[in-house]
């Protein structure tokens, strides 16, 4: 078995040849369609399946954080598609982005732990259509697995109890667990403003010591993200960041760990916790 650090060009062959098999079978007969579709997804699904790293669960993730201290730094579609340079919803792709997250997520910095989703078959995911989606997801973006590295990784939904593998009655002490990150804590939200509107109504965060803010943009956050990172290295040592800025807030936990500060991409936590 090749290695997982070996480059994407290595492991093509084999998919290109199943590719134009599918394409000369279309062509001879349409009804052939589905069932070699079925098999190329399963390749794909194998093939990632087989190089895909270890990935803690969503409540040792939370423990991680609480006994060690540690940063967050977060991966989900979104990431893992800038990382091979396309453009999502609210982030446009740039060389710069792409190249940070790639060097991110194979990261060894002190402090700073990196989360990305369980694949499908190694966790118990509740919601069906999810292990649908990653599927899918891996099918069409299989290349992403390259940029891994072969060492243990937190998860990408610790703070999304409707999406990880939590029964749901499971869901309010996992979020009463996970709320201790910032019990007392004088916290800096690195935000837009839908999330600081979705807090009043919210008590989430009520538990924390103080709370402040740095107005972040909806979208393209990475094109201030200088300015971000200036105004959040401003703020006391003592400070607890929590990222919600998409992208950017997985580029911002690791350069705010590096600088001494925790920092926790915490994603679109409020509406995963209503």
């Amino acid at each position: 078995m090749r290695s997982r650090a070996d480059p994407p060009s290595a492991h093509l062959r084999g998919h290109r040849a199943l590719l134009k098999k599918a394409l000369r079978a279309t062509a001879r007969n349409t009804r052939s369609i589905k069932p070699l579709y079925n098999r190329i997804n399963e390749y794909f699904y194998h093939y990632i399946r087989d190089r895909y790293p270890e990935v803690l669960t969503e409540k040792q993730t939370v423990e991680q954080i609480l006994e060690k201290g540690i940063s967050l730094a977060r991966y989900g579609d979104g990431e893992f598609k800038l990382c091979r340079g396309k453009s999502i919803a609210r982030q446009p792709a740039s060389p710069a982005i792409s190249r940070r997250l790639r060097e991110i997520l194979r990261n060894d910095a002190p402090n700073l732990a990196v989360g990305i989703p369980p694949f499908p078959d190694k966790a118990n995911i509740v919601d069906p259509t999810m292990d649908s989606f990653f599927r899918k997801f891996y099918f069409r973006e299989w290349e992403s697995v390259h940029y891994m590295k072969n060492k243990v990784y937190l998860s990408w939904s610790a703070f999304f109890p409707d999406h990880c593998g939590l029964p749901p009655e499971e869901a309010p002490a996992h979020i009463k667990r996970f709320r201790q990150i910032w019990q007392d804590k004088n916290v800096t939200f690195v935000c837009n403003d839908r999330f600081r509107e979705a807090m009043s109504s919210s008590d989430l965060f009520n538990n924390t010591k103080t709370r402040s803010f740095i107005r972040a943009p909806d979208k393209n956050a990475y094109s201030r993200y200088d300015d971000l990172l200036e105004q959040s290295t401003h703020r006391p040592a003592d400070n607890l960041f929590l990222l919600a800025c998409g992208p950017t807030a997985t580029i911002l936990a690791h350069d705010l760990c590096i600088k001494g500060y925790q920092a926790v991409d915490c994603g679109d936590i409020l509406k995963r916790t209503r």
